[in-house]
């Protein structure tokens, strides 16, 4: 069986989040539990978790304080149509962060990446491998 990597990020408000991940950035739905505090979004198949600060810290010996969170995370959703994602998040009004662009990866493919940045500040980047001649 293959390794598969989900990433489980804090935020201080569950439906502020999940209301941005569906309308702006295109994830559904999963399932929501413990009383709305956690959630699973998916996006073409790649799940990410959603846990309020609240059941975050209740449940492990850490504490974040007031600190903000999502500084310094970034995740990142490699994706075949990265151009047709950045005009349609564009279009939902969500928060573009970092232009679609091309960043010269190697002499045969560049990255072509856009990013966006939820509520709580971690930012979500859309990216693909292309040929440098595309761009």
């Amino acid at each position: 069986m293959q390794a598969q990597l989900i990433a489980l990020i804090v935020v201080d408000d569950i439906a502020a989040t999940v209301e941005y991940l569906e309308n702006r950035l295109g994830f559904a739905m999963h399932r929501i539990s413990d009383g709305g505090e956690f959630a699973v979004m998916v996006f073409r198949g790649v799940f990410l978790m959603l846990e309020s600060r609240r059941l975050y810290t209740s449940s492990r010996e850490v504490a974040f304080g007031e600190n903000p969170l999502g500084l310094g995370m970034e995740i990142l959703l490699k994706i075949p149509d990265v151009d047709d994602a950045y005009h349609k998040v564009r279009a939902s009004g969500a928060v573009i962060t970092r232009t679609i662009h091309s960043v010269a990866e190697t002499a045969e493919f560049n990255i072509r990446r856009f990013s966006t940045v939820l509520p709580d500040g971690y930012t979500i980047t859309f990216f693909d491998y292309v040929h440098t001649e595309l761009y």
